[in-house]
Order: structure tokens, then sequence, then C-alpha cells
């Protein structure tokens, strides 16, 4: 069995999934197309149709899409009259039809109306050689409203500062506003049973 990506949630399981005649790019690189009988659309915060590759937020239905929840108010909050639930996954699907998941629309940090998204930011951490794990929060700024913030693992015996992880950034050519100013270094971070970084204790915990 070859390693493969897919797409879905408790609303809509299996909403994405890569065939068996796809090449490694869509397998590993994606996370696959749309299944038979199930509709995604990609929306701005206006609830607009993006035109094909840019990033949006995930509505989607199909036959496994949940009726609603138990709290008729959060039924009416995440499913509209034409059936479409609302993921709160961003992301973008492709000429191709394949869907790529990029983030989440409560991890998008507000920096003076320049929507970033923390796990894009998570994932340029990562590429230095040193940082075992990053975790990216919005931060308080007295002019922006928000800025990037990191709270990163290093890997035993690391020995660079914060200023090289920025230089390292910036050699990598990422955009200033993406590197974050705060960066505070944790022996591990905090996560729900199911694995997830509770984000919220880290907001508490900055400097």
């Amino acid at each position: 069995m070859k390693p493969r990506r897919a797409y879905g949630m408790t609303e809509c399981p299996t909403v994405s999934a890569s065939m068996g005649d796809d090449g490694p790019e869509v397998r590993l690189g994606t996370d696959g197309r749309s299944l038979p009988g199930v509709d995604v659309r990609v929306v701005d915060a206006d609830g607009s149709d993006v035109v094909p590759g840019a990033v949006g937020e995930f509505l989607v239905r199909g036959p496994q899409r949940a009726l609603g929840y138990l709290d008729p108010q959060h039924t009416r909050d995440g499913f509209d009259a034409d059936g479409w639930f609302r993921s709160g996954d961003l992301g973008f699907v492709d000429a191709e039809r394949c869907i790529t998941v990029t983030g989440r629309t409560k991890d998008i940090i507000n920096r003076g109306g320049e929507k970033l998204s923390a796990q894009e930011i998570e994932a340029l951490l990562c590429r230095h050689p040193e940082i075992a794990a990053a975790a990216v929060v919005a931060a308080p700024h007295p002019r922006l409203g928000e800025e990037p913030a990191a709270f990163v693992i290093r890997r035993p015996g690391a020995r660079g500062s914060d200023d090289a992880l920025r230089e390292f950034l910036q050699a990598e050519g990422v955009a200033p506003q993406k590197i974050p100013r705060i960066v505070v270094t944790v022996d591990d971070l905090p996560r729900t049973a199911s694995g997830k970084v509770k984000k919220y204790e880290l907001v508490e915990r900055l400097p």
C-alpha cells in the first residue's frame, strides 16, 4: 500500500482522497481529489467563491454529511440552507481538482489587515535543522493588532540563537511579516488527548 493523504472531518468524513494511479505529487503533495458525490467550494470571508488556486475556507456537502448538531444554534451556525457545511478549514483547489488544506480559520493572524497562516509559519520554522517542533499564535501588537509569536522546541545540542533563526528564515526568502519577532523556546507543547496543541495555553504564556 503506497502512502497517501486524504481529507475529511467528523461532520463530513472522507471529502477527498488520492486514487491508486495517482503519482506521488498528488498522493503526498495534496489531500487528493474530491470523491464522487462530494461537492467542495472555496470561499472568502464574505462567502464568495474564490478563483481556482486561491486560498479560502472549504464548504463541503455530500451523502455522508451530518444532518446537524444536538444544539440547534450550532447547526444554524455550521450549515446553510443549501446544505453546505462550513468546515473552518482553509486551503485551495488546483487546476487538477486536487485539494490542499493549509490551515484553520481560527488559526489566522490578522497583522494590520493581512491574514497570515499560523500553520504556514510553523512549517517555515521547522525548515531550520535545529527546530524539532513549532507552534505559532497571535500576539497583540500596539499598531498592527496582531503579530505572529512562535513557541519552538529545539533539538538536543542546538546552539543557535533566536536572531540566527530569523536570519535563516530571511535567507530562505521568507516574507518579513511572517518571521516571528517573539520566539519562546520550550521543552514541550501542551496538547489535548488527540494530540492538538493547546494554543490558548500558549497565548497565556506570551512574554
